[in-house]
């Protein structure tokens, strides 16, 4: 998030940066989760705004929150929220090669998935270094779980993009881990 910035050199609009972090706020719930639109911060508690219909939502409201200087995400929430990732990601791998979005337990639909781990990683990055390879060994151990038997991953076509991010930042995130 703040890569893209300092690489385009973008001056971001302070006035639509505060809109944004206010909405994303308005959609958080007390846990952390985060309400599938603003018309449903009113129903927080339906299934698509539980905490397992925001796995993968609160990855990157969480993490664009701290980017943004919001005190409320501390560690504690972003390892809270990283853990419970990984160890729920079967709920929204149910979704990931449904034909039909939001079909899936928890209105979860397939785009879920790759955004969820590509956020998870985004995430993990803002956690301290020393926890970075401990976390990459995990995720690494569902992608290499999820692979077809072709070595495809299924689901979305999009999808080649976001796994691509994720072996990247996974692997650095190991190699750093045995640089030690």
């Amino acid at each position: 998030m703040n890569e893209g910035r300092a690489t385009m050199q973008l001056k971001l609009d302070e006035k639509i940066i505060c809109r944004a972090i206010a909405g994303i706020n308005a959609q958080r719930t007390t846990d952390f989760a985060y309400t599938y639109s603003f018309e449903h911060r009113m129903y927080p508690r339906i299934e698509i705004n539980r905490p397992a219909g925001s796995l993968a939502r609160s990855q990157v409201c969480n993490a664009a929150l701290r980017v943004f200087g919001e005190k409320a995400v501390t560690d504690e929430i972003l390892t809270t929220w990283s853990n419970r990732f990984l160890a729920r990601e079967g709920f929204l791998s149910n979704g990931r090669k449904r034909p039909i979005p939001h079909e899936a337990q928890f209105r979860i639909a397939g785009y879920f998935y790759y955004y969820g781990i590509y956020y998870f990683t985004e995430s993990v990055r803002l956690l301290p270094k020393e926890q970075h390879a401990s976390y990459a060994q995990r995720l690494a151990a569902i992608l290499l779980e999820r692979q077809e038997k072709d070595r495809a991953r299924g689901g979305i076509i999009h999808s080649t993009i976001i796994i691509s991010h994720t072996a990247r930042a996974t692997h650095s995130w190991l190699w750093l881990g045995a640089k030690r």
